[in-house]
């Protein structure tokens, strides 16, 4: 049996979602091993017993001189990234890390691969300036919650955010004030509610929960029951390359989303399954939201939910996974 190593570059959401999951669902196809290989762990056994490598956002003169030795011991390098970390904005909580060295070094390893493997449309079109061969394999989920456990009617709606402070630019002043004025107007009939990251001007008006395991994160998200999510995020390129994630994981627990108009919201959420604003500011943030406090949202949850399930839902999906495996191996052999 083919054996695949996944080497993941950290233990956050990004390598849960794109390596770790992806072993697990392949495994039985293929033999899978995910871990972090360290520089000085590159000749251990586990590793080097593998007859495919896919390698996680790595940039390292080691891992490519890595590359160029299994190349040639006839081994299948697939280069995997779900992010354009070659456009980071300056304001970005990674950009002082990935300096022009790096980010050299990572393409260099890109376009020595046999293949590459992202998340989205924009990136793949972008990544095709290194490696002409790009897939796209689409970030999945697990589970999706049973709609039989979501109350529509609560006493108390639940407007909240689920993510990290890599988001602090996007949750604009602008949007942090709707919120402000939301609770302001309906008092206790509305709680905020933070998962992961909180902004400092809501600290006291907001309730807070901070990050689990990636492991954990769906799980938690719906034991917080959010009524509405919101999913924000400035127009540039880096976002505009980025996955529909907040969709997919609010719509998987019965939270409606309100999102930003950027690729991938705009490309995923019809009206019938949620609202993209027209634009990122205070007066269409406020009245998408009033609309899903005032509207039936159990109609748009439940068509998003269902949509979310056959197309994100990685038991549905893994077929077409093993499909673009096997063309990646059959193509570098």
């Amino acid at each position: 049996m083919t054996k695949i190593c996944f080497m993941k570059a950290d233990n956050s959401g990004c390598g849960f979602y794109r390596m770790d999951m992806f072993a697990k669902h392949l495994r039985g196809s293929y033999e899978t091993l995910s871990r972090i290989v360290y520089a000085n762990q590159l000749d251990h056994e586990a590793v080097n017993q593998a007859d495919v490598y896919v390698i996680q956002r790595r940039w390292e003169p080691g891992i490519k001189q890595f590359v160029k030795r299994k190349k040639k011991e006839g081994k299948v390098i697939i280069f995997e990234i779900d992010d354009n970390i070659w456009r980071l904005p300056e304001n970005h909580a990674a950009r002082d890390y990935w300096d022009k060295e790096k980010l050299r070094g990572m393409a260099s390893v890109a376009s020595i691969s046999h293949a590459v493997i992202t998340g989205t449309v924009p990136l793949q079109f972008f990544l095709e300036r290194l490696n002409r061969n790009v897939y796209v394999v689409p970030n999945y989920i697990e589970k999706v919650r049973d709609l039989k456990s979501k109350n529509f009617n609560p006493s108390v709606l639940r407007v909240g955010f689920a993510g990290s402070d890599t988001h602090r630019y996007d949750l604009s002043e602008e949007i942090i004030q709707v919120l402000l004025d939301l609770k302001e107007e309906y008092r206790k009939d509305i709680e905020l509610v933070f998962f992961g990251y909180l902004p400092s001007s809501l600290i006291g008006n907001a309730s807070y929960f901070p990050f689990v395991a990636p492991s954990a994160f769906l799980n938690q998200l719906a034991h917080l029951n959010i009524d509405i999510g919101i999913a924000p995020c400035i127009y540039n390129e880096f976002n505009n390359a980025k996955s529909a994630n907040k969709f997919i994981e609010y719509s998987a627990v019965g939270t409606a989303t309100v999102a930003s108009p950027v690729y991938p919201y705009i490309d995923t959420i019809t009206e019938e399954m949620g609202i993209v604003v027209q634009e990122n500011k205070y007066s269409d943030w406020k009245k998408a939201i009033k609309k899903l406090m005032g509207q039936d949202r159990e109609q748009i949850v439940t068509a998003a939910h269902a949509f979310v399930k056959e197309k994100y839902l990685i038991q549905n999906n893994i077929g077409k996974v093993k499909m673009i495996y096997e063309k990646i191996i059959k193509n570098a052999k």
